[in-house]
């Protein structure tokens, strides 16, 4: 398939073709027959970064095309798809991503219907409308700059080709090595580029914890007298932006520790994801620790929800000689998420 030619990146143009694209998507309707997890990629020209492509929408709820960017997204792509039931799901906001969605016109915000009137285009009908958006590590969800544009257009395109292929033959999306993709590349440039497969294959390690404790915390925190009290813990997004009006908002993670019997909040701490999950998740023991030290206090146990929290937090807290238990129900940590989310919110 030759790439369809576009002209400057983030001008009306190059706005009109995504639409198009995307109208061409919602037409052919790829999910009908296409599962999140037949993967392929798209190798683009600007910096020759795979994007890995996952349609989305088997079940008719929340139909998009997500272009996952470089070995960092589709690890975390994966990573999302094998999530305990019990792990929050909100981690892949922090995978960087490009998607394009159908949303209910109540979803857009002023400046999407801005752009869908300048174009002179409209649109009717629950999950009708268009909706781009860039997802990166640490911020909450935000416009295209005018680079995602073109390279949202050219995974949509490319999606277009695959999805038609697929429909005849999806092992074409099902390699049989492990971690092995069809990726789209593109040869020449311009109007004379042509779209060729090529097998890839791309070895993801798997998300490395690296926590950074400070000893003389844990020496504190150790030499004290183990209560007989219990902590719930949960680490959740805050409900917060962070930066200028107008610009890309930051969203950190928020560390809420409890305590179970009287709801009394122990301790908070604000995490960041901008260096993506890894540095997320490593930042979790670090900061109870100093939770810990500044309460004084060396608790009998913790409670979690999620598998993940339970994984990370357990070498700190048997060096501690702390139980760590995995329960379903933290009636305590959502009474303090309560508080403190109402507290966040009138600031």
């Amino acid at each position: 398939m030759s790439a369809t030619r576009r002209k400057t990146s983030g001008s009306s143009d190059a706005w009109r073709t995504l639409y198009g694209l995307a109208e061409q998507i919602r037409e052919l309707a790829p999910w009908q027959w296409m599962q999140e997890h037949h993967i392929f990629g798209v190798s683009f020209p600007q910096n020759n970064e795979v994007g890995f492509v996952s349609v989305m929408g088997t079940l008719e709820q929340h139909r998009a095309v997500t272009v996952y960017l470089g070995t960092e997204g589709i690890r975390g792509f994966w990573h999302a798809e094998d999530l305990d039931p019990s792990d929050d799901p909100a981690s892949i906001f922090h995978v960087p991503q490009l998607m394009a969605s159908f949303e209910d016109r109540s979803l857009l915000e002023d400046r999407d219907v801005q752009q869908i009137r300048r174009l002179g285009l409209s649109y009717r009908g629950k999950g009708a409308w268009p909706f781009f958006r860039s997802y990166r590590p640490g911020y909450h969800p935000w416009f295209l700059t005018s680079g995602e544009v073109e390279m949202l257009s050219i995974a949509v395109e490319q999606t277009l080709g695959i999805a038609n292929r697929a429909k005849e033959d999806i092992s074409l999306l099902e390699p049989e090595v492990e971690d092995s993709y069809i990726v789209r590349v593109p040869e020449g440039s311009g109007e004379q580029t042509i779209w060729k497969d090529r097998q890839m294959s791309f070895q993801l390690e798997p998300f490395q914890i690296k926590p950074n404790l400070d000893a003389k915390q844990f020496d504190e925190v150790i030499a004290l007298g183990q209560s007989g009290c219990e902590f719930e813990l949960d680490c959740v997004p805050a409900p917060v932006r962070i930066g200028p009006e107008g610009t890309r908002p930051q969203w950190p993670q928020v560390l809420i520790v409890a305590e179970a019997e009287s709801g009394l909040i122990i301790g908070t701490g604000f995490l960041s994801a901008e260096d993506g999950l890894s540095a997320l998740w490593s930042e979790i023991p670090g900061k109870l620790l100093t939770i810990f030290s500044n309460s004084s206090t060396r608790p009998a146990g913790v409670r979690v929800r999620s598998k993940l929290y339970r994984d990370i937090l357990r070498p700190l807290l048997n060096e501690l000689k702390v139980d760590i238990t995995k329960q379903p129900d933290l009636p305590a940590l959502e009474e303090a998420k309560e508080s403190l989310f109402e507290f966040l919110t009138r600031r």
